[in-house]
């Protein structure tokens, strides 16, 4: 329910329904349970511009991912937590987050983690004016994207074009 309502934009109802997850995981001491809701108060916060929370958030669903060995949710947790040091601190720590993420989605074979990662990199490598290095890593990630059909593919190509236009790759 608050995944829905965080898709249309009802934030407030989204968070409260993410902190009641929270408690209530909280309370029957379900770990990965925990995790989950800490994400999901992690993506609104983000979503609301509270990228300090929304960061501390993410690092508190790593560990219970990490300590559960749900290597899917923590490389979820990972690309996410890097999208926000990305935008917020740098490229230079980010970087070692999503190259982290990648590894675990090849370990469980996630394509769509795959290709965050490879994304999340590529605007690492971009944010360091690596243009060449970013043009390439964007190119496998629009390629994923593409062939599972990910919501992703769209954003990720527009911004492919744009640094194929940007600096004349062919």
């Amino acid at each position: 329910m608050g995944a829905i309502r965080r898709l249309t934009g009802d934030y407030e109802a989204a968070a409260d329904l993410a902190q009641q997850a929270l408690v209530l995981h909280q309370e029957l001491d379900d770990r990965l349970g925990q995790a989950h809701a800490l994400q999901s108060l992690s993506r609104v916060r983000y979503l609301t511009g509270q990228h300090e929370t929304a960061a501390d958030l993410a690092r508190q669903a790593q560990l219970p991912y990490q300590e559960l060995g749900d290597r899917l949710g923590e490389a979820e947790v990972l690309n996410s937590l890097g999208n926000l040091l990305g935008m917020t601190i740098g490229p230079a720590e980010a970087l070692p987050l999503h190259r982290r993420a990648l590894h675990l989605a090849g370990q469980v074979q996630s394509p769509l983690e795959k290709g965050r990662a490879l994304a999340g990199i590529a605007r690492c490598a971009e944010g360091a004016g690596d243009w060449q290095d970013a043009h390439a890593v964007l190119t496998q990630a629009v390629e994923i994207f593409r062939s599972i059909g990910a919501a992703e593919f769209a954003a990720a190509a527009t911004h492919l074009a744009a640094l194929d236009s940007e600096h004349g790759f062919p």
